[in-house]
């Protein structure tokens, strides 16, 4: 809250502020400082028609009031453009998501064992955790394994992704069966990493549109009828 300097009138403005394109407030409020008037008071006392000046300082007021609303109304379609303006270029600022070009990328730490997989517009991932018994040295492991879609979060300016397949910590106690769940989930998507910039799914088609326009280098499956 602001207060303007007046010696006879307390004057405040209340969150008088301009968010550019996106909002304007306008509130001040005005109380007399009774104890500090009583000269111009007096002077009014003594003069006609008091209620008919009222009336017309009334009607000056509202016209001034009336010109805030169409200077709002200017403001309006001004911060229509401004919007359109950051959006597109919002949108040219979108990076292209990092991804490994359809190429298996493998890391180790200690006993968790990572790989991955992605493209433009799918990602797939594995993590096998190895567990051994310290007293009777049994080895065993813990598969997750993850499918998803890319999305990018406009309101956070990053990509993100959308899971469509999924496992948690599926047990083995034989390093050859768990090889082979491995193997065997990897082929059953692997149609989703034959292509870098594979077709978006049409039902996907929102997770690549920012502004209502599909991002650049993207296209969207096109179903046969």
């Amino acid at each position: 809250m602001n207060k303007f300097n007046d010696e006879k009138f307390n004057i405040y403005s209340y969150g008088c502020d301009l968010k550019s394109g996106d909002e304007i407030k306008l509130k001040i409020s005005i109380s007399p400082k009774k104890e500090l008037l009583k000269n111009e008071v007096d002077e009014l006392i003594k003069k006609n028609s008091l209620q008919d000046n009222l009336s017309k300082l009334k009607e000056e007021e509202l016209k001034i009031y009336n010109g805030l609303l169409e200077s709002m109304d200017k403001w309006i379609e001004k911060a229509k453009e401004i919007s359109l303006y950051e959006m597109a270029i919002s949108y040219n600022n979108i990076k292209e998501m990092a991804h490994t070009y359809n190429k298996w990328v493998e890391e180790k730490d200690g006993s968790v064992f990572n790989s991955k997989i992605s493209n433009m517009v799918y990602g797939m991932s594995f993590r096998v955790y190895t567990r051994e018994n310290y007293i009777t040295k049994v080895v065993s492991y813990e598969v997750s394994y993850q499918v998803h879609i890319n999305e990018y979060d406009y309101n956070y300016s990053r990509w993100n992704y959308t899971t469509m397949a999924s496992q948690e910590r599926k047990k083995f106690s034989d390093e050859e069966k768990m090889i082979k769940y491995i193997e065997g989930r990897k082929k059953a998507f692997s149609h989703l990493f034959e292509e870098v910039n594979p077709p978006v799914p049409k039902e996907y088609e929102n997770l690549f549109t920012v502004n209502g326009v599909l991002l650049p280098n993207y296209k969207v499956e096109i179903i046969q009828e």
